[in-house]
């Protein structure tokens, strides 16, 4: 992930961030007071991401297209955090790759 995302190599802790999400849930969801969390771009049904956080900092955003790469397949993935000891998977989406994507998975 740390390659992905540039020079946020040292993270302990990812968080899916989902469309219409809440600000104040992103603040629960990482665990700390983050008053970016209201610039977050959560108002397009289109667009998702990761938070990736160490101790009581984001040290990166990855914003991505829902149609390549979709962290918000699953009803309980916003908010959800991938943290040591958790596998982040990917899984073809519903329909042909070019246009449906990758569906993020946590287990």
């Amino acid at each position: 992930m740390g390659e992905v995302c540039g020079q946020a190599q040292d993270f302990d802790r990812a968080v899916a961030i989902c469309p219409y999400m809440d600000p104040d849930d992103v603040v629960r969801a990482l665990g700390f007071e983050w008053e970016a969390a209201a610039a977050l771009p959560l108002q397009r049904e289109g667009r998702g991401g990761l938070l990736l956080a160490r101790d009581a900092g984001v040290v990166a955003t990855l914003l991505v297209d829902r149609t390549e790469l979709d962290f918000c397949s699953t009803p309980d993935a916003a908010g959800a955090r991938i943290e040591p000891g958790r596998v982040l998977g990917f899984t073809p989406g519903p329909g042909p790759t070019w246009d449906a994507g990758w569906n993020g998975t946590l287990r």
